[in-house]
């Protein structure tokens, strides 16, 4: 074989091979499997093949035989061919058993838009069966945990609750440590939302062991960034600062524009407040104008709203906060992680309580209700806190919460 068929057929082994590749990551993309092996085997196999078609043009005809290199290159090639055809096969037999799945996720996406969680609920139950069948697994847990959240979102928490363990016990069954670590971050979001911040606390260790035992340090990073926002809705700024350090630490450099950066910045402004230190605040709040004029994720949109119109109330523009937060209800019911939205605005609540400011505090208190959860005990929060008869200031948990836009709690005058 001459040298220009050498390199021809190199350079066709080369290609299979990235096909290869290619199908592999996505394929690891839907069910989580690396399928490391069959890649290896076909990396060694050309690294071999490619040194024997070498060699006879290295060291001479008479060391090695042309015959035996060309055979070498062939039975390498087909061999990733045939792996490369399996693979593509896998992968368009599972694109047609989940083809259902593709319309009933967008109508649940259109009815979470719209509020109607029956009608995503319905949805959701339509796409779970299609993705188990084309073996789409990441979407298939994302579908059953969001499934779980529009049980929440229609006060049915008791399902919520279990179609939250049914999602886990699935992902762990999967064997896919990444699937796992994130539906149980997931989980414990919704958790979070529930009210259930112990549940939410289990969840995250075990996230954490397994990020820490199989995964990166970037995973650890964003479950310590995790458990720093449900340590900040179970009103406990103390320990959601330290976790906040942690995942800082854990993350090491950190791109300023990342998911990661942004959710962990507004936390941050959101202690700095509850820390009395509003200028920090402004800062931490400032940095999204620089680095996001707008954002097309909903959960950070309605944060940054509510932190800049609690940020604006402590100011003293409170006439101003009010009607912005009214004026951009739609932004917060966009939300899907409720608990952030729902925790602030009770706290701000309170804090118009505080101040005498009864019209405010009815007026954001049913905002925070409306948010919440039917029935949940979010909701029972947010009632009670703007309730003109009842007295949070001598309830513990409220009185924790008001501490989350001040460490010096404000009575109402008698």
């Amino acid at each position: 074989m001459s040298s220009s068929a050498v390199a021809l057929s190199l350079l066709v082994l080369a290609a299979l091979l990235a096909g290869l590749g290619g199908a592999v990551r996505a394929l690891k993309s839907a069910d989580g499997r690396s399928r490391s092996r069959l890649l290896g085997t076909a990396v060694g196999g050309g690294i071999i093949a490619t040194a024997i078609s070498l060699a006879p043009i290295a060291f001479g005809a008479s060391s090695f035989s042309p015959d035996l290199s060309s055979l070498s290159i062939l039975a390498v090639a087909g061999a990733v061919a045939t792996a490369d055809l399996v693979e593509v096969g896998v992968a368009v037999t599972r694109v047609i058993r989940s083809w259902p799945a593709r319309s009933a996720l967008q109508a649940a996406t259109e009815a979470t838009r719209a509020s109607d969680p029956a009608r995503a609920a319905a949805a959701y139950r339509i796409a779970i069966p299609a993705l188990v069948a084309g073996a789409q697994q990441d979407r298939e847990l994302q579908a059953r945990l969001e499934l779980a959240a529009t049980h929440a979102a229609a006060g049915d928490l008791e399902r919520a609750g279990k179609r939250v363990e049914e999602a886990l016990e699935r992902a762990r069954s999967l064997g896919s440590p990444e699937l796992c670590w994130r539906s149980l971050l997931r989980a414990a979001a919704i958790e979070a939302d529930l009210d259930r911040t112990e549940s939410a606390r289990v969840h995250l260790g075990e996230a954490a062991t397994i990020a820490r035992e199989r995964l990166t340090e970037q995973h650890i990073a964003s479950v310590f960034a995790e458990l720093a926002w449900t340590a900040y809705v179970d009103a406990d700024p103390d320990l959601a600062r330290t976790a906040l350090s942690w995942a800082g630490r854990s993350a090491g450099r950190i791109d300023p524009a990342s998911a990661f950066a942004t959710d962990t910045t507004l936390l941050a402004a959101f202690l700095a407040m509850a820390n009395g230190d509003l200028i920090a605040a402004e800062g931490a709040l400032g940095a999204f104008d620089m680095t996001l004029a707008t954002t097309a994720d909903p959960d950070l949109s309605a944060g940054l709203l509510v932190a800049r119109c609690c940020l604006r109330y402590l100011q003293g523009w409170r006439d101003s906060a009010r009607s912005t937060l009214q004026a951009e209800l739609a932004v917060m019911s966009g939300a899907r992680r409720r608990s952030r939205v729902v925790i602030p605005l009770v706290a701000l609540t309170l804090q118009a309580r505080g101040s005498n400011r009864d019209t405010d505090a009815a007026a954001i208190g049913r905002m925070a209700l409306d948010l919440a959860p039917a029935g949940g005990t979010l909701a029972g929060l947010a009632a009670y806190c703007s309730n003109p008869k009842s007295d949070p200031f001598s309830d513990p948990r409220p009185v924790l919460v008001a501490r989350l836009l001040s460490r010096q709690l404000n009575r109402p005058a008698s």
